[in-house]
């Protein structure tokens, strides 16, 4: 009797581990993004937000109109000054902005 209740409960121990759900493998976390410093991330937000179209002097040549790098985000020209506004130009019913040719000024 002792052995035939020793089968019973060895038989039962192992039915349950075998009926068990085996554990899920483990899964390798995946790999992280290299870490970008943050004047990559500036340049880059510079480049899609074109901060330069508006903050940066251009230069006149040949070609047509290019961006003055050497003063890049540096905003208007302080040394240029700008045409007077012409009277009744701007309005509710009018024009809203004015620009410069630079597009520095507005």
């Amino acid at each position: 009797m002792r052995i035939a209740s020793g089968i019973v409960v060895l038989t039962a121990v192992l039915g349950g581990a075998c009926s068990a759900p085996a554990p899920a493998p483990a899964v390798a976390p995946a790999p992280a993004a290299p870490a970008e410093s943050p004047a990559e991330r500036g340049a880059y937000l510079v480049t899609v937000g074109g901060c330069d179209d508006c903050h940066t002097p251009k230069v006149f040549g040949p070609e047509g109109m290019k961006l003055d790098m050497a003063r890049r985000l540096s905003g208007h020209p302080a040394a240029e000054k700008l045409p007077p506004t012409p009277a009744g130009v701007l309005g509710p019913d009018k024009f809203g902005a004015l620009t410069n040719a630079h597009l520095s000024a507005w």
